[in-house]
């Protein structure tokens, strides 16, 4: 492949590595609300369920409440979900 030149997935990997970036550095300083931090636990439990419908319902929960102090890797956690949910359906 020639540089410069990328697939539409390896975009969006790359966006959703950036803004997952941001939820890292969030998390390590200690940033998140307690709620928030709660909803992001329930959904990494759902994600690890193979629970894609509860992830994405927890998603909304942090969108609902959180919008404005984490709409980037919120943004980036959506993508990652839909990307995931999809590649299930195809594997299995």
């Amino acid at each position: 492949m020639s540089v410069g030149l990328k697939t539409p997935e390896q975009k969006k990997v790359n966006e959703i590595r950036s803004k997952l970036g941001e939820l890292a550095r969030r998390l390590s300083g200690q940033e998140l609300s307690p709620t928030a931090m709660a909803e992001l636990h329930l959904l990494v439990q759902s994600v690890a369920n193979n629970d894609f419908t509860s992830a994405q319902r927890h998603h909304l929960n942090l969108v609902k409440t959180d919008w404005a102090n984490n709409n980037e890797w919120l943004l980036g956690l959506k993508t990652m979900l839909l990307m995931a949910k999809k590649y299930l359906e195809k594997s299995g």
